[in-house]
């Protein structure tokens, strides 16, 4: 994968980690990409739920 920082396909998951952390061996590069899971959700859950309620009240509607 491409390092967001020095661009060189260098970005590569550290298996000792219990997270999923990524880190680039080229320029020290590196990124938790379980931070970006738990801060995101917030607005895509909510527009799921709206839009599964308006699916469901349309079938037993129809």
């Amino acid at each position: 994968m491409d390092c967001p920082k020095c661009g060189k396909k260098g970005l590569v998951r550290c298996l000792h980690s219990e997270d999923d952390l990524f880190q680039c061996v080229y320029c020290d590069y590196s990124h938790d990409l379980t931070k970006a899971k738990d801060a995101d959700g917030g607005t895509g859950t909510v527009f799921l739920a709206i839009a599964s309620a308006l699916l469901i009240a349309l079938l037993l509607l129809g």
